[in-house]
């Protein structure tokens, strides 16, 4: 009877360390979670506004060529 005892308490043990030990990683998980959350949402936002200013960027340069493009055929050498 006493050999059951011990082979029941030590199964009853290492059930209740494995449950401790999980909830212990799911814990630190979520916590890690939480601040790569936020911190990728924190990259996203700046991903977005680098684009908008990529695309701000590449209209200005399309407003400069129109310019410089109108620029040269108004110096062109008509008398030709």
């Amino acid at each position: 009877m006493g050999i059951t005892v011990i082979i029941v308490g030590g199964l009853v043990l290492m059930t209740l360390a494995a449950g401790f030990f999980d909830m212990m990683g799911k814990a630190k998980k979520n916590a890690g979670q939480g601040m790569e959350g936020s911190r990728l949402h924190e990259l996203e936002g700046r991903v977005a506004s680098l684009e908008s200013q990529i695309g701000e960027r590449d209209r200005r340069i399309e407003q400069l060529e129109q310019h410089a493009e109108f620029t040269s055929r108004l110096l062109e050498d008509k008398s030709r």
